[in-house]
């Protein structure tokens, strides 16, 4: 591409798994660095595209591991019989086309292209809608609700709840939605607020001797990705 370090994009360039780039300049790097390994110009290039897909592959399967790993108490773990997997992966941005097949090949699953992948972010970044999401914590025996995004702890005695040692789980979402509403008016994008929706809920019981001395709620709830409303899909003709 013209830079004073070999990238992606110059292998790419160079195996001509991509249109993108100048290709005498792209052979230039390579040839550098192919140089410096003591390797040919085409094993370089493959070397590297291989790399940058193992790279990507790795990330992927430690963020499945990571998931994993997580205390299993969550209601929809528990009833999750099958381990989740990547089926599609998709590939969207310039170097997609190049890499999307061997990244998929090392992850066991299918290479996904959709139309205009080459500039798919700036399509995304002009028409989709600003989304929020919230992570309300509500712990009675203590008194307390906090919201992970705000970082604050409140006092629940702020609240409208009439019992406290009465809380359902209704009402508990009934203030992560107020909260969240407030959010969106913060940060301009209450129009969309309507359309929040309840991620995960759930409820447990803090239990201390023989006696339950309290209930630990927690609420998710976001304003879901979407298109804003001046976009309109034209047909093909």
């Amino acid at each position: 591409m013209g830079g004073k370090e070999t990238t992606p994009t110059d292998a790419l360039k160079f195996l001509g798994l991509i249109e993108v780039g100048n290709p005498e300049r792209a052979s230039e790097a390579i040839k550098a660095t192919a140089s410096e390994l003591g390797k040919s110009d085409t094993e370089t290039a493959s070397l590297i595209v291989d790399k940058v897909s193992r790279m990507i592959a790795d990330a992927v399967n430690e963020m499945f591991f990571e998931w994993k790993q997580e205390p299993a108490y969550r209601v929809w773990e528990v009833l999750q019989e099958k381990k989740t997997r990547p089926e599609n992966v998709v590939g969207i941005g310039g170097g997609a086309k190049g890499l999307i097949a061997e990244i998929a090949k090392k992850l066991n699953a299918n290479p996904v292209i959709p139309e205009h992948a080459e500039v798919g972010n700036a399509i995304g970044a002009a028409v989709a809608r600003p989304t929020i999401t919230l992570n309300l914590h509500i712990d009675t025996e203590q008194k307390v609700y906090s919201v992970a995004e705000e970082g604050e702890i409140v006092s629940l005695n702020t609240t409208k709840f009439k019992n406290l040692n009465k809380i359902s789980l209704d009402e508990a979402e009934t203030l992560a939605a107020k909260l969240l509403n407030e959010r969106a008016e913060d940060f301009g994008i209450s129009e969309y607020a309507d359309e929040a929706e309840i991620v995960n809920s759930e409820v447990f019981n803090v239990v201390n001797g023989w006696y339950t001395t309290g209930r630990l709620f927690d609420v998710n709830m976001q304003i879901p990705a979407g298109l804003i409303p001046e976009w309109k899909r034209r047909e093909k003709a």
